[in-house]
Protein backbone atom coordinates (compact mmCIF):
# COMPACT_ATOMS: atom_id res chain seq x y z
CA UNK A 1 0.00 0.00 0.00
CA UNK A 2 1.10 3.44 -0.96
CA UNK A 3 0.46 6.48 1.18
CA UNK A 4 -0.98 8.01 -2.00
CA UNK A 5 -1.15 7.38 -5.84
CA UNK A 6 -1.06 10.64 -7.73
CA UNK A 7 -2.09 11.05 -11.03
CA UNK A 8 -0.33 13.67 -12.90
CA UNK A 9 -0.82 14.62 -16.39
CA UNK A 10 -0.84 17.38 -18.89
CA UNK A 11 -3.34 16.02 -21.69
CA UNK A 12 -4.81 18.64 -24.15
CA UNK A 13 -6.13 16.26 -26.59
CA UNK A 14 -6.61 13.61 -23.94
CA UNK A 15 -4.57 11.02 -24.79
CA UNK A 16 -2.14 11.47 -22.38
CA UNK A 17 -4.46 11.49 -19.53
CA UNK A 18 -5.58 7.79 -21.08
CA UNK A 19 -2.38 6.63 -20.93
CA UNK A 20 -1.97 8.05 -17.27
CA UNK A 21 -5.60 6.84 -16.24
CA UNK A 22 -4.64 3.04 -17.59
CA UNK A 23 -1.33 2.82 -15.73
CA UNK A 24 -3.42 3.31 -12.36
CA UNK A 25 -6.04 0.89 -13.10
CA UNK A 26 -3.37 -1.54 -13.09
CA UNK A 27 -2.49 -0.86 -9.32
CA UNK A 28 -4.74 -2.09 -6.83
CA UNK A 29 -7.91 -0.12 -6.38
CA UNK A 30 -7.65 0.35 -2.54
CA UNK A 31 -5.09 3.03 -3.00
CA UNK A 32 -5.57 6.55 -2.24
CA UNK A 33 -5.43 7.86 -5.49
CA UNK A 34 -5.48 11.80 -6.46
CA UNK A 35 -5.15 13.85 -9.44
CA UNK A 36 -3.14 16.62 -10.99
CA UNK A 37 -4.22 17.98 -14.19
CA UNK A 38 -1.93 20.45 -15.48
CA UNK A 39 -4.07 21.69 -18.14
CA UNK A 40 -7.05 22.96 -16.09
CA UNK A 41 -5.45 23.27 -12.71
CA UNK A 42 -1.88 24.59 -13.14
CA UNK A 43 0.65 24.22 -10.43
CA UNK A 44 1.47 27.23 -8.88
CA UNK A 45 3.35 26.54 -5.71
CA UNK A 46 5.59 24.00 -4.31
CA UNK A 47 4.36 20.42 -4.66
CA UNK A 48 5.37 18.16 -2.13
CA UNK A 49 5.49 14.34 -1.76
CA UNK A 50 6.35 12.24 0.49
CA UNK A 51 8.53 8.93 0.53
CA UNK A 52 5.78 5.92 0.96
CA UNK A 53 3.49 8.20 -2.15
CA UNK A 54 3.68 6.50 -5.83
CA UNK A 55 3.76 9.73 -8.44
CA UNK A 56 2.74 8.41 -12.15
CA UNK A 57 3.46 11.03 -14.51
CA UNK A 58 2.37 11.75 -18.08
CA UNK A 59 3.38 14.71 -20.89
CA UNK A 60 3.26 15.09 -24.31
CA UNK A 61 6.08 15.46 -26.93
CA UNK A 62 5.64 18.61 -28.34
CA UNK A 63 8.44 18.67 -31.57
CA UNK A 64 11.08 16.32 -28.93
CA UNK A 65 10.56 17.76 -25.80
CA UNK A 66 8.60 17.87 -22.75
CA UNK A 67 6.41 21.09 -23.26
CA UNK A 68 7.91 24.17 -21.54
CA UNK A 69 4.27 24.55 -19.96
CA UNK A 70 4.90 21.36 -18.07
CA UNK A 71 8.49 22.23 -17.14
CA UNK A 72 8.23 24.94 -15.29
CA UNK A 73 5.12 23.48 -13.40
CA UNK A 74 7.38 20.32 -12.49
CA UNK A 75 10.28 22.27 -11.26
CA UNK A 76 7.97 23.29 -8.22
CA UNK A 77 7.46 19.65 -7.66
CA UNK A 78 9.52 18.44 -4.74
CA UNK A 79 10.09 14.46 -3.98
CA UNK A 80 11.27 12.78 -0.76
CA UNK A 81 13.11 9.78 -2.59
CA UNK A 82 9.42 8.96 -4.07
CA UNK A 83 8.87 6.63 -6.62
CA UNK A 84 7.79 8.09 -10.06
CA UNK A 85 6.59 6.23 -13.03
CA UNK A 86 7.74 8.54 -15.99
CA UNK A 87 6.28 8.69 -19.32
CA UNK A 88 6.20 10.84 -22.30
CA UNK A 89 2.85 10.41 -25.22
CA UNK A 90 4.19 11.23 -28.68
CA UNK A 91 2.55 10.71 -31.95
CA UNK A 92 4.39 7.68 -33.81
CA UNK A 93 6.73 10.13 -35.49
CA UNK A 94 9.43 10.48 -32.31
CA UNK A 95 9.94 11.16 -28.70
CA UNK A 96 14.08 12.17 -29.54
CA UNK A 97 14.86 13.87 -25.90
CA UNK A 98 11.45 14.53 -24.16
CA UNK A 99 11.65 11.18 -21.67
CA UNK A 100 15.32 12.20 -21.08
CA UNK A 101 14.31 15.65 -20.04
CA UNK A 102 11.34 14.52 -18.20
CA UNK A 103 13.48 11.75 -15.89
CA UNK A 104 16.37 14.04 -15.50
CA UNK A 105 14.10 17.00 -14.22
CA UNK A 106 12.43 14.30 -11.38
CA UNK A 107 15.81 13.24 -10.53
CA UNK A 108 16.73 16.40 -9.75
CA UNK A 109 13.79 17.01 -7.57
CA UNK A 110 14.88 13.94 -5.32
CA UNK A 111 12.55 11.46 -7.03
CA UNK A 112 13.39 7.71 -7.45
CA UNK A 113 12.32 7.10 -11.64
CA UNK A 114 11.60 3.21 -11.11
CA UNK A 115 10.28 3.05 -14.98
CA UNK A 116 9.78 5.10 -17.62
CA UNK A 117 8.24 4.89 -21.45
CA UNK A 118 7.21 6.49 -24.10
CA UNK A 119 3.97 5.52 -25.01
CA UNK A 120 2.39 5.95 -28.67
CA UNK A 121 -1.13 8.20 -29.58
CA UNK A 122 -3.07 9.67 -32.08
CA UNK A 123 -0.66 12.76 -33.16
CA UNK A 124 -2.52 15.55 -31.92
CA UNK A 125 -1.94 17.76 -35.46
CA UNK A 126 -2.05 15.42 -37.45
CA UNK A 127 -4.81 12.87 -36.49
CA UNK A 128 -4.49 10.42 -39.19
CA UNK A 129 -1.04 9.37 -37.72
CA UNK A 130 -1.53 7.27 -34.97
CA UNK A 131 -5.23 6.95 -35.49
CA UNK A 132 -7.35 5.99 -32.40
CA UNK A 133 -3.98 4.90 -30.55
CA UNK A 134 -3.53 3.92 -28.13
CA UNK A 135 -5.41 0.84 -28.90
CA UNK A 136 -5.47 -2.71 -27.17
CA UNK A 137 -1.83 -3.65 -27.92
CA UNK A 138 -0.72 -0.51 -26.44
CA UNK A 139 -2.99 -1.36 -23.43
CA UNK A 140 -1.64 -4.66 -22.86
CA UNK A 141 1.92 -2.97 -23.03
CA UNK A 142 0.60 -0.34 -20.40
CA UNK A 143 -0.22 -2.81 -18.49
CA UNK A 144 2.92 -5.16 -18.33
CA UNK A 145 5.20 -2.16 -17.83
CA UNK A 146 2.92 -1.29 -14.86
CA UNK A 147 3.46 -4.48 -13.20
CA UNK A 148 7.22 -4.46 -13.61
CA UNK A 149 7.11 -0.86 -12.19
CA UNK A 150 5.53 -2.31 -9.14
CA UNK A 151 7.55 -5.21 -8.86
CA UNK A 152 11.17 -2.78 -8.83
CA UNK A 153 9.12 -0.47 -5.94
CA UNK A 154 8.80 -3.99 -3.87
CA UNK A 155 12.11 -4.72 -4.06
CA UNK A 156 13.98 -1.35 -3.91
CA UNK A 157 17.70 -2.83 -4.35
CA UNK A 158 16.42 -3.00 -7.93
CA UNK A 159 16.00 0.60 -8.72
CA UNK A 160 19.26 1.88 -10.72
CA UNK A 161 19.91 4.20 -12.97
CA UNK A 162 18.30 3.98 -15.95
CA UNK A 163 19.66 4.59 -19.91
CA UNK A 164 17.59 6.92 -21.37
CA UNK A 165 17.39 7.79 -25.13
CA UNK A 166 18.05 10.99 -25.70
CA UNK A 167 20.78 14.04 -26.20
CA UNK A 168 21.87 16.38 -23.57
CA UNK A 169 21.79 19.21 -24.06
CA UNK A 170 18.35 18.96 -25.54
CA UNK A 171 17.21 20.01 -28.66
CA UNK A 172 16.07 23.63 -28.95
CA UNK A 173 12.62 24.12 -28.19
CA UNK A 174 10.15 24.88 -31.97
CA UNK A 175 7.10 26.53 -32.54
CA UNK A 176 4.79 24.96 -35.19
CA UNK A 177 4.41 27.58 -37.76
CA UNK A 178 0.89 27.19 -37.67
CA UNK A 179 -2.06 28.10 -35.22
CA UNK A 180 -5.45 26.59 -34.68
CA UNK A 181 -8.57 29.28 -35.74
CA UNK A 182 -12.23 28.67 -35.60
CA UNK A 183 -14.11 29.74 -38.85
CA UNK A 184 -18.11 30.42 -39.34
CA UNK A 185 -19.33 27.23 -37.36
CA UNK A 186 -18.30 28.89 -34.29
CA UNK A 187 -21.31 28.97 -31.56
CA UNK A 188 -19.78 31.24 -29.28
CA UNK A 189 -19.37 28.73 -26.33
CA UNK A 190 -16.15 30.04 -25.15
CA UNK A 191 -14.86 26.79 -24.23
CA UNK A 192 -12.20 27.21 -26.06
CA UNK A 193 -11.04 30.24 -24.48
CA UNK A 194 -11.59 28.64 -21.12
CA UNK A 195 -9.50 25.77 -21.53
CA UNK A 196 -6.64 27.65 -23.32
CA UNK A 197 -3.41 27.51 -21.15
CA UNK A 198 -1.94 30.17 -21.76
CA UNK A 199 -5.11 32.48 -22.93
CA UNK A 200 -4.07 33.13 -26.36
CA UNK A 201 -7.72 33.19 -27.14
CA UNK A 202 -9.77 36.38 -26.76
CA UNK A 203 -13.37 35.87 -25.52
CA UNK A 204 -14.89 38.97 -27.76
CA UNK A 205 -12.74 37.08 -30.69
CA UNK A 206 -13.18 33.33 -30.12
CA UNK A 207 -12.52 32.45 -33.71
CA UNK A 208 -8.89 34.39 -33.56
CA UNK A 209 -5.61 33.16 -32.23
CA UNK A 210 -2.81 35.12 -30.59
CA UNK A 211 -0.11 33.02 -32.57
CA UNK A 212 2.57 34.70 -30.24
CA UNK A 213 1.29 33.14 -26.98
CA UNK A 214 -0.17 29.80 -28.52
CA UNK A 215 1.90 26.44 -27.66
CA UNK A 216 0.03 24.22 -30.71
CA UNK A 217 -1.20 22.28 -27.63
CA UNK A 218 -4.13 21.22 -29.40
CA UNK A 219 -6.95 21.93 -26.17
CA UNK A 220 -9.13 23.91 -28.23
CA UNK A 221 -9.45 21.90 -30.69
CA UNK A 222 -10.30 18.71 -28.53
CA UNK A 223 -12.81 20.75 -26.35
CA UNK A 224 -15.43 22.93 -29.49
CA UNK A 225 -18.22 21.03 -30.06
CA UNK A 226 -18.73 22.14 -33.45
CA UNK A 227 -15.26 21.17 -34.51
CA UNK A 228 -15.34 25.01 -35.49
CA UNK A 229 -11.36 24.92 -34.15
CA UNK A 230 -8.79 23.23 -36.06
CA UNK A 231 -5.41 24.10 -38.39
CA UNK A 232 -6.75 25.76 -41.86
CA UNK A 233 -4.59 26.63 -44.91
CA UNK A 234 -2.54 25.55 -47.89
CA UNK A 235 0.41 25.38 -45.44
CA UNK A 236 -1.19 23.09 -43.18
CA UNK A 237 -2.26 20.88 -45.70
CA UNK A 238 0.78 20.24 -47.45
CA UNK A 239 2.45 19.89 -44.07
CA UNK A 240 -0.43 17.05 -43.17
CA UNK A 241 -0.05 14.94 -46.58
CA UNK A 242 3.95 14.84 -46.04
CA UNK A 243 3.95 13.89 -42.39
CA UNK A 244 1.35 11.42 -43.84
CA UNK A 245 3.93 10.20 -46.05
CA UNK A 246 7.22 9.85 -43.51
CA UNK A 247 5.39 8.76 -40.19
CA UNK A 248 2.27 6.57 -40.79
CA UNK A 249 4.37 3.48 -40.13
CA UNK A 250 3.45 2.39 -36.94
CA UNK A 251 5.81 2.46 -33.95
CA UNK A 252 5.85 0.68 -31.04
CA UNK A 253 6.17 1.76 -27.22
CA UNK A 254 9.83 1.68 -25.77
CA UNK A 255 9.85 1.29 -22.32
CA UNK A 256 12.99 1.32 -19.82
CA UNK A 257 13.46 -0.54 -16.18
Amino acid sequence: MFEKVWKVYFSPSGTTKVVVEKISESISESQNFYTLNLLTEPVISEQVFGPNDLVIIGVPVFVGRVPEFCTKQLELFKGEKTSVIATVIYGNRAYEDSLLELTNLLLERDFMVVGAAAFVAQHSLFPKVGANRPDESDFNKIEDFTKLCLEKINNVDKIKHLEIKGNYPYREYMVVPMIPTGNESCTNCKKCVNICPVKAIDSLTPTETDGDLCIRCTACIAVCPVQSRKFYGPMYEASYTRFIENFSKRVEPEIYM
